[in-house]
């Protein structure tokens, strides 16, 4: 039995807190649908009004239809989508990549996006002359190829997005290339387990247990930056936060060795004067553990070799790979094609 027809050709609806115009259309025999883009109810009533008095006008004016901008596309993915999905585990991350994104196509069409703009958007990244943060203190941030792959993932999905909404046609939809992945896996770098003393002998203070928990957990390194009171037990230590979202890059429960559990006590006591963090409120290792390394001429300086140092060991010392798997967060199949040639197990089976 057909569905009752609505009393009025056209009405307001809210999808994910977003309100949008919504009619049949005897063509396609299907409901059509033009986002609004506000949640303010007041806001979807004047627009609305415009709407009816010229049904182009909204696309026309906020630059949609087959004309809708990069900027906008990705302006409306972001209100949307990111802010509104509970499955997007980093927000913070598709901010940063909208802004570059943004930055580089400026007031371009979405529906000119190609291969060649793609390329030339990688280019600009790798080179530099797009990015930056915090970190780098007004520098520019050469992007690695994982990072751009990352970004044209987030143009790509912001073009779904306004497909999905009826903003762009398929005809009109752009193309995309990104950097390719590498086929072959490269050498995972790590330190022996004397390199690692050594390291862990000559550090000070802070970055000294630093280096000894990310080891000893094989975890990355803003996990033990943000380490606070209320995620360590007398057993175990939850390397993810409350509330926290959990990410591809996982932050597994971890137990507590006794190699470090006078360490982890002493940090406990001393943590009500950093406001329950193990090490402070905002503390950044990068630099120091680079400046460790480079200082005695380790062959490898970023602290997550920490993380490929851990996984290398416990697999050349003969640990099953699974437990080595459940210890650093990440898959079997994973671990074994990282480091797989150093399990004595899979050579053996090899």
């Amino acid at each position: 039995m057909p569905r009752p027809k609505r009393a009025e050709p056209h009405y307001l609806q809210q999808r994910a807190g977003v309100y949008q115009i919504c009619w049949y259309d005897a063509t396609t025999k299907r409901t059509r649908r033009l986002g609004l883009r506000t949640k303010d109810y007041d806001e979807a009533l004047d627009r609305y009004a415009v709407w009816r008095k010229n049904p182009q006008a909204l696309a026309v004016v906020e630059g949609r239809g087959e004309d809708i901008s990069v900027a906008n596309a990705l302006d409306d993915y972001y209100k949307e989508h990111v802010t509104v999905a509970e499955n997007v585990a980093d927000p913070v991350r598709q901010e940063n990549a909208i802004r570059h994104l943004k930055a580089f196509f400026a007031g371009g069409l979405l529906r000119a996006v190609d291969i060649p703009a793609c390329r030339a958007y990688a280019e600009a990244r790798r080179e530099g002359r797009i990015g930056g943060g915090a970190r780098h203190k007004g520098e520019r941030a050469k992007g690695a190829d994982s990072t751009i792959r990352r970004e044209l993932n987030v143009l790509q999905a912001a073009s779904e997005h306004a497909r999905r909404w009826k903003r762009i046609k398929a005809e009109h939809m752009p193309t995309f290339e990104a950097p390719a992945e590498p086929r072959v896996q490269q050498e995972v770098g790590f330190l022996s387990e004397y390199q690692i003393a050594t390291l862990i002998f000559e550090a000070e203070g802070d970055l000294r247990d630093f280096i000894a928990f990310a080891y000893t957990w094989g975890a990355r390194r803003e996990s033990i930056e943000t380490l606070h009171v209320d995620q360590v037990k007398a057993t175990h230590v939850n390397l993810l936060k409350k509330g926290e979202r959990q990410t591809k890059k996982r932050k597994p429960i971890v137990p507590v060795y006794p190699e470090i559990a006078a360490l982890l006590r002493y940090r406990v006591a001393a943590a009500a004067e950093r406001k329950g963090y193990l090490f402070g409120e905002s503390v950044d290792f990068y630099k120091p553990f680079r400046a460790l390394c480079e200082r005695l001429e380790m062959p490898h300086s970023n602290p997550h070799v920490l993380r490929h140092s851990r996984a290398s060991n416990m697999l050349m010392a003969g640990v099953s790979i699974y437990k080595v798997a459940r210890l650093i967060g990440d898959t079997v199949k994973t671990v074994e094609s990282t480091y797989g040639h150093h399990s004595v197990e899979f050579l053996l089976e090899a």
